[in-house]
């Protein structure tokens, strides 16, 4: 799981298209990427961690269900 905190530079268009060919990177190496703001870590943080833990339990459900996944459907 990799964490992104994104700033107001993030708004560039510039920086969004590298973030994005980033983040198309992470995944394609088997990374799972959440992004978050600034704002949202400074001033929403309960919220933050919530969809951490979420993403968390979700997972875990995912990993450890007891049957195989569909097919074309991604482990």
């Amino acid at each position: 799981l990799v964490i992104e905190l994104d700033g107001w530079t993030h708004e560039n268009e510039d920086v969004q298209k590298k973030d994005k060919k980033k983040q198309e990177d992470l995944e394609a190496a088997g990374y799972h990427v959440l992004r978050f703001t600034n704002f949202q870590v400074m001033h929403q943080f309960e919220d933050v961690q919530k969809g951490i833990e979420k993403w968390i339990e979700d997972f875990e459900t995912k990993e450890t269900s007891p049957l195989p996944p569909s097919k074309g459907e991604w482990p």
